[in-house]
């Protein structure tokens, strides 16, 4: 009962937090520490901290990065946050012993595309626009979360000048992506 108990308090904990860093990113009173970062090194440092996860679940990830990516102005810490929300998720929608692909290209202006793949459930396409909304969760989704990840990974996102989507249908997982503006990017 006393673990029960405490479980319950780190979650609403774990609430009471991220409505915090979302009303403060919202507001923009949340200042960003940008610094160069080179795309790979992003990635793979975030695997780093989630292989417990991943191999409990006996997942594999493969990595399609492209080489010679030009570095990303970003605050480390954000942009993990992000990257570790959808990997987390990718993790708790994927099948045991499943795939996840987690990837980095360059597209037009210079700019950085992330994407993290899974082959889980997928997300109904009249529900894509919704995702990104506090407190939405894809109706009939048997995964527990307040519904608070997907629209703080935005809003971190936006911070960053960047925008962040999903492609997903029904029975074929998800491929959720983010596009950060390089040091080579015309805007920058």
């Amino acid at each position: 009962l006393l673990q029960a108990a405490r479980n319950d308090t780190e979650r609403l904990l774990r609430i009471l937090n991220d409505l915090l860093d979302l009303a403060r990113l919202e507001e923009g009173s949340d200042s960003l520490r940008k610094e160069p970062a080179a795309p790979a090194e992003l990635l793979t440092s975030v695997m780093k901290e989630m292989a417990g996860k991943i191999t409990a679940r006996g997942l594999s990830v493969n990595f399609m990065i492209d080489p010679d990516l030009p570095a990303i102005l970003v605050d480390r810490q954000r942009i993990n946050h992000v990257f570790t929300n959808l990997i987390s998720n990718a993790i708790k929608h994927s099948p045991a012993n499943g795939k996840i692909i987690l990837g980095a290209r360059l597209v037009k202006d210079n700019d950085v595309e992330f994407s993290v793949t899974d082959h889980g459930p997928g997300i109904p396409e009249e529900y894509h626009s919704r995702i990104f909304d506090r407190f939405f969760r894809v109706p009939g989704q048997s995964q527990s979360g307040a519904g608070l990840g997907l629209s703080i990974a935005r809003e971190i996102t936006v911070s960053h000048d960047g925008h962040i989507g999903v492609k997903s249908a029904p029975g074929q997982g998800c491929n959720f992506y983010v596009v950060l503006k390089s040091v080579m990017s015309p805007s920058v």
